[in-house]
């Protein structure tokens, strides 16, 4: 989501349109087309019945549909062809100048606003959206029909394979042979790249393994290249008839297989022929396998894959060779965060009995813009509070600031992703469903204002069910020592001979 975006604020991505951008580009819109475009109101169309025995009487938008005499109704072009217009270079001049204003509040919303009169009329009215639709190619229901292929044939699910974690599941029957999913691919050149090192000895002979992002790319042993999907093909477990994978990888083995688009993506046949130096020079994307299906799969049927022989012998190499790791090491506390979800801890009884050190807890959060509440602590009191004992927090602090947070059930209005900030359980109320928590600073965000002055953030009959335990970075168990690393097996036939390079193993 947007938050990827924000996080990474030195990436080049500071210019790229918001969710909040095309909204006020939206609301500009609709002045600009009131203003340049006799007939409109509110930047939608004015309205009279569609035999013209109609007045206006303001009726705007999509209200068009329904006029009192239950004839369907239209934009007045009538009125729109008797008015006098603006010229085209005073709409030109019009258009420049909102740029200008906007641009000084909001690059990325000024960007989205249209250059020519041409590129205002060509914006949907009365759509939502309409503004982030015209951004879009227009595709007609025929052509899209004809070229498009489905991304939602994959569901997200519990895999069937005993702790292989998640799996893609058939959304519908697809047919033995129909396209399953468009798999287009980030290129890596030279997989060396995910090598980690120790970070104050750097030295090819002290790595310390590979970045997780190698057990999601196909690659192949003759190749350094790495091909990364860049869909939900990456739910799509291994299975082969070589040996027992459990689940529903039975003796019929894999139902599913990767293939080139060349039948749907024409570059990707340009991009086969070129070597690995020319692919270098490149900075866009070029090339898409498709998942495509090699027998019948039922609805709710999980998808699988076949890795490779080498993939399965490096797996077999590593559920033989894993041990715990050791006690002395900063993992020796591990723990799943499945279990530990289930019951949650206050802040007391974690005191009593502490989570493990790979374990963090965090609430949805997100701050409101009225921060009025911080003036009303007292100075002393904020500097002051932490040698405080309960009840004169609660007393002086608590009263004055423990905001309710029982708005705090899901994402923010008008997100689609939940925030969540470090917090504690302080208190648990007697239904055991909520309680009162302290919201802490959250590194990915600005100071705020209570954290600047060091006053506690609290939030009484706050959801319990908002509340959740996370694996702290590169904590979790895909980090372990000895954790398996491996790609994802290219086939002979896919992999073209100029990529070919020299015998590799990932190790």
């Amino acid at each position: 989501g947007e938050n990827w975006l924000d996080y990474r604020p030195d990436s080049g991505f500071e210019d790229v349109p918001r969710a909040q951008d095309f909204e006020d580009g939206e609301a500009i819109v609709d002045v600009l087309r009131t203003v340049l475009r006799p007939g409109y109101r509110d930047g939608q169309p004015v309205c009279t019945t569609k035999d013209g025995s109609g007045n206006d009487d303001g009726t705007t938008g999509e209200n068009c549909a329904s006029q009192g005499n239950g004839e369907p109704a239209v934009a007045n072009d009538d009125q729109q062809s008797t008015e006098t217009r603006f010229s085209e270079e005073d709409e030109n001049d019009v258009l420049a100048l909102a740029r200008d204003i906007a641009g000084m509040y909001s690059k990325r919303t000024a960007s989205l606003l249209p250059s020519s009169p041409s590129e205002l009329d060509s914006i949907p009215v009365g759509m939502e959206h309409g503004l982030a639709r015209s951004t879009l190619p227009h595709r007609s229901t025929d052509w899209i029909t004809h070229n498009g292929r489905c991304l939602d044939n994959i569901m997200r699910g519990r895999s069937t394979i005993h702790q292989a974690g998640m799996g893609g599941f058939a959304r519908r029957f697809l047919a033995n042979g129909s396209h399953i999913v468009p798999v287009p691919l980030a290129l890596i050149p030279d997989r060396d790249i995910l090598t980690m090192y120790n970070i104050f000895e750097r030295d090819a002979d002290k790595t310390t393994g590979k970045q997780l992002l190698l057990n999601y790319c196909l690659g192949h042993g003759d190749s350094k290249v790495l091909l990364c999907p860049l869909t939900n093909a990456i739910l799509v477990n291994h299975c082969s008839t070589r040996r027992s994978w459990e689940g529903e990888c039975g003796k019929d083995g894999p139902n599913a297989a990767y293939r080139w688009a060349t039948d749907f993506d024409p570059m990707t046949s340009e991009w086969l022929n070129m070597t690995l130096e020319e692919i270098s020079k490149k900075d866009s994307r070029g090339l898409t396998l498709a998942l495509y299906a090699t027998r019948d799969i039922r609805p709710g049927e999980e998808i699988f894959v076949d890795y490779g022989v080498e993939w399965e012998e490096a797996w077999t190499l590593h559920e033989k060779n894993w041990k715990p790791p050791d006690w002395r090491s900063n993992f020796q506390s591990y723990q799943s965060t499945i279990e530990l979800n289930e019951s949650l801890r206050t802040l007391a009884e974690e005191k009593r009995d502490p989570y493990p050190e790979n374990i963090m807890m965090a609430c949805i959060y997100w701050e409101t813009e009225d921060d009025d509440w911080v003036e009303q602590v007292d100075p002393h009191d904020a500097a002051n509070w932490k040698s405080f004992d309960d009840e004169t927090i609660l007393e002086k602090i608590l009263e004055k600031i423990g905001m309710p947070g029982d708005e705090y059930t899901g994402p923010k209005e008008n997100e689609d992703f939940a925030e969540y900030w470090p917090c504690k359980i302080l208190l648990k109320n007697e239904d055991g469903t909520s309680g009162m928590v302290r919201i802490l600073q959250s590194p990915h965000h600005d100071v705020t204002a209570w954290d600047e002055i060091d006053i506690p953030r609290f939030l009484t009959n706050y959801p319990l069910n908002s509340v959740k335990l996370f694996h702290r970075p590169y904590k979790s168990d895909q980090f372990l020592p000895g954790a398996f690393r491996q790609h994802i097996g290219l086939s002979d036939e896919l992999l073209p001979d100029q990529w070919k390079t020299e015998r590799d193993s990932d190790g």
